[in-house]
C-alpha cells in the first residue's frame, strides 16, 4: 500500500509536469517507477550530505521513466549551441602584401 504522502507527491508530480496516462494500469506502473526513482534520489542525497558525492539529485519530468526510456528520449541530445562563443579569425588589413620571391637567410639574423 502506498502512503498518503507518497500518493500526494505523485499527484503533485503529475500536476507539475502535466502528466496523464492511458489507463489505471499504466499510471500504476509509472507511479511505481516514480517512487523507485524518488527513493534513489533520496539515497543519493544522503551520500551528498555525508560528502560522499559532489552533487545533489532531484526528480524531474523524466522521473516516471526507466533508464532505457530516458536514453531513448534523449539519445544524441547535445543541448542548444551558442554560435556566438569561440574565436573568429580576423585577417590583417594588409592580407595581400607583396612578399619577396626569395630570401637569403645568411644575411638576415
Amino acid at each position: 500500500p502506498i502512503s498518503a504522502i507518497a500518493k500526494e507527491e505523485w499527484e503533485l508530480f503529475k500536476l507539475k509536469h502535466n502528466k496523464t496516462y492511458g489507463d489505471i494500469n499504466e499510471e500504476t506502473v509509472r507511479m511505481n517507477i516514480f517512487m523507485e526513482n524518488k527513493l534513489q534520489v533520496i539515497e543519493h542525497n544522503k551520500l551528498y550530505e555525508q560528502n560522499l558525492t559532489t552533487f545533489q539529485m532531484d526528480t524531474n519530468h523524466l522521473s516516471d521513466m526507466l533508464v532505457h526510456e530516458v536514453v531513448a528520449v534523449l539519445n544524441g541530445y547535445r543541448g542548444e549551441r551558442d554560435e556566438s562563443q569561440g574565436s573568429v579569425y580576423i585577417p590583417p588589413e594588409d592580407d595581400f602584401i607583396k612578399l619577396p620571391r626569395s630570401i637569403d637567410w645568411r644575411t638576415r639574423n
